[in-house]
């Protein structure tokens, strides 16, 4: 710092808390020597941090009503975490390698054991359809006399014997 300025607040406070470099230190402590405002400045903030100390000094300090309470239910949600945690970490091993297991062999078989289920009784019956059309096109349903000859396979249920 040279001798043609003066420091500023922010340094004189850093001075007065020991902040400050040895170089930058020793150049305030001369210029407040010398200079009165700068001198007025630095015991200004001296006296302010001595009010502040002894505030803090004088005021107790009461925890929260039920701050005790919540900090040892946390603490005991801590210690029942931890044991699940322990014993999930400990089971793992226990679920995954089953799983796996059962995951390739169903990788496996699903090739063989599928087709297998599919019912053939559920697929579209086309020759009865084609009896149904036989029969409908056998018929001339606008003839005076026209009695059809084929019962329409629908039919069959409900045909006289």
């Amino acid at each position: 710092m040279t001798t043609d300025r003066h420091p500023t607040r922010e340094e004189l406070i850093d001075f007065q808390h020991r902040a400050l470099e040895p170089g930058a230190d020793a150049a305030i402590l001369a210029h407040i020597e010398r200079c009165v405002p700068c001198a007025a400045i630095h015991d200004e903030e001296a006296r302010l941090t001595e009010l502040v100390r002894a505030h803090a000094r004088s005021e107790s300090f009461e925890l929260p009503l039920g701050f005790a309470a919540a900090t040892l239910a946390r603490a005991r949600e801590r210690e029942r975490s931890r044991f699940f945690e322990g014993l999930l970490a400990w089971w793992r091993p226990a679920i995954a390698v089953p799983a796996a297991l059962f995951f390739a062999i169903a990788a496996f078989l699903a090739p063989v054991v599928l087709p297998r289920l599919h019912h053939p009784g559920s697929q579209i019956n086309a020759l009865h359809d084609l009896r149904d059309h036989a029969a409908l096109m056998a018929t001339e349903p606008f003839e005076e006399s026209s009695q059809a000859p084929i019962v329409l396979a629908s039919d069959r249920g409900n045909a006289a014997p």
